[in-house]
């Protein structure tokens, strides 16, 4: 029986013409006979028209969703955000902003008369703290909620005398004015009732502009986790810190065993909670840590294993990626955008929507000054709410999607701990500077971190234990198994200095030292490194570029010690360069002119 020849094709054919031409050539060759209908007004060229134009279109659309495949080919912006989070990007498409609003509110002095021998001061009694949560909005309807407290009984915070007796000249009233940092959004919860076990379950919220979610509660009180990836299984709790630095330190890090998380998805313009495929079965009495007996037996009859991958944050993984919820009733706390761009100018905030008070106590105080405090609060933002408000474009997306692999969960240069400390969340603490450095005198190559502080003055002190065990705590997950690491505060070393000018002719002097003075307060503000020299051609340049200054006649540095400096062990003479120009500093130290005003002392001649 004679073999059958296939007839050769040609796969590089994909657009109209090229396709026509090859079908032309086929029917020529093969149908000499039965085809001779070329002519472009017969029904032959027709037909073969539309097989041409339907091969271009199945051709196009076939090299279209292959580009979309690839980030850097990629057109809709569905496909980028989809490859991207497989690199770790996190899209969100509402963006929060923040900003500072400034608090005002009408207190009865002491004594709530005004009559002569009273205290010209507010009855702290009526002092009361704004709770965060309360909610402010511009004419436009943009709503902002406070995210801290604002105690108004704070001394930092400005008071005016707002009425007084007119008999005795008393005052009757003050205005005291507090500040507090507030994100754009409201809070609203919402309710999800599900039914029997799905594993992947993802749950829709139907609300646009979401910014954060900010808890998962099921109706049997369980708390579900928000985590970046459904495979880790440790989370961080905020506990609140009861200790005596609080101010600086409002919570401490506690590690938490996650096995009912979740994870956000935003696509398509809506927004998923996208949970894993564990059952409550899996669990162990706790409700908390996944029980090893229940796990799937990696093997059957076999004598040895090989070794395996591992993810070091899935410390209790039973290989589910969590529990999906079933059965049960979520509560969802969300925080929502009023609009796509939350920016605003200032003095646009001056609603008070939802304020909620807390006074000291309740049962002492006469109701119509509460009421009246209460109803006297005014609100205005003096400088610009801003964030990002643009929606964040493709071209973007595949930027920070390149960006991502060079991001990593693993500190192992000194520039990765300093990274992972200046990155750790606010609400923890934060530092002012880190300097890390690797230990060569001990045997284990020790790593030493040093750190230092700034109080709400803007002056340097010692980092609190509660904020150096915060810290600890949150580089253990990134730290590699043979790091030992050990956390020190950095030494402060004051400065005075001792400045003399000579000024150009016909200048005047004291204009010119209030310049000069001005510009060393301001460069002095920002705080050198740990380690950094005190170099005097640093300051003497930025005096010398001052109109009216014709030279730096004496440039002095001198220690400051006594009950309000550092009493660091530290001699100038000693560790001044050769020529002058420069103070060392040790690697574990940081030098400060704690109080410029009084520690620069500035003769201008």
């Amino acid at each position: 029986m004679p073999r059958t020849k296939r007839p050769p094709i040609n796969y590089t054919s994909r657009d109209f013409d090229s396709i026509k031409s090859d079908l032309v050539n086929y029917a020529k060759v093969y149908y000499p006979t039965t085809f001779k209908d070329f002519q472009e007004a017969g029904f032959g060229s027709l037909m073969l028209d539309n097989i041409s134009y339907i091969g271009d279109i199945l051709s196009f659309y076939l090299d279209y969703q292959f580009n979309e495949t690839f980030i850097d080919t990629a057109v809709e912006f569905r496909n980028v955000n989809r490859i991207a989070r497989q690199s770790g990007v996190k899209y969100t498409p509402s963006r929060s902003a923040t900003g500072i609003l400034s608090f005002f509110i009408n207190v009865p002095s002491f004594g709530n008369t005004g009559a002569a021998g009273d205290d010209a001061a507010p009855d702290v009694s009526y002092l009361p703290v704004l709770r965060k949560g309360s909610t402010f909005s511009t004419s436009a309807g943009k709503v902002y909620t406070l995210v801290e407290d604002v105690d108004f009984s704070n001394a930092n915070f400005q008071t005016t005398v707002n009425n007084v007796n007119p008999s005795t000249g008393a005052p009757t009233s003050f205005i005291v004015k507090g500040f507090g940092k507030v994100i754009s959004g409201r809070r609203q919860t919402i309710t999800k009732t599900l039914g029997e076990f799905l594993p992947f379950r993802k749950v829709l919220i139907r609300v646009p502009n979401i910014t954060e979610i900010l808890s998962v509660v099921d109706s049997e009180g369980r708390e579900y986790y928000q985590v970046d990836n459904l495979s880790e299984d440790v989370v961080y709790r905020k506990v609140p810190n009861r200790g005596t630095d609080s101010s600086q330190v409002p919570f401490v890090m506690k590690p938490v065993a996650a096995a009912r998380r979740f994870e956000v998805i935003h696509e398509d313009g809506a927004t998923y909670l996208q949970f894993g495929y564990g059952s409550e079965e899996e669990l162990d009495v706790d409700g908390n840590v996944v029980d090893p007996t229940l796990k799937m037996l990696q093997m059957d009859g076999k004598e040895y294993f090989a070794q395996q991958a591992f993810d070091p944050k899935r410390l209790l993984s039973s290989g589910r990626m969590g529990v999906s919820p079933a059965n049960t009733t979520l509560t969802i706390a969300f925080r929502h955008n009023t609009g796509n761009d939350m920016n605003t100018s200032v003095g646009n905030i001056t609603k008070v929507v939802s304020p909620s008070f807390v006074f000291p106590d309740l049962t002492t105080l006469n109701t119509s000054f509460v009421t009246n405090v209460r109803n006297s609060l005014e609100v205005t933002n003096e400088e610009a709410i801003t964030g990002d408000g643009r929606l964040i474009s493709a071209e973007e997306m595949r930027l920070l999607s390149k960006a991502s692999f060079n991001a990593q969960k693993r500190a192992v240069t000194a520039e990765d701990y300093k990274a992972l400390i200046y990155t750790m969340p606010s609400n923890f603490g934060s530092v002012k500077r880190v300097a890390v450095y690797r230990d060569a005198k001990e045997l284990k190559n020790n790593i030493n971190i040093y750190l230092i502080s700034e109080n709400s003055s803007g002056q340097l002190q010692a980092t609190s234990t509660t904020l150096r065990e915060n810290i600890k705590n949150y580089i253990q997950d990134y730290k590699l198994v043979s790091d030992t690491i050990d956390l020190f505060n950095a030494s402060i070393i004051n400065f005075g200095l001792n400045i003399t000018v000579i000024s150009e002719p016909q200048v005047d002097v004291d204009r010119l030292r209030q310049t000069i003075m001005a510009r060393m307060t301001s460069a002095l503000a920002t705080k050198p490194q740990i380690g950094e020299n005190f170099v005097i051609s640093y300051f003497t340049n930025i005096i010398n570029q001052i109109d009216g200054v014709a030279d730096v006649l004496r440039f002095k540095v001198a220690r400051r010690l006594g009950d309000n400096y550092a009493q660091t062990r530290f001699s100038i003479a000693e560790n001044t360069s050769a020529t002058g120009n420069e103070i060392y500093i040790p690697k574990n130290g940081i030098y400060e002119i704690k109080y410029p005003n009084i520690d620069i002392g500035l003769e201008v001649r």
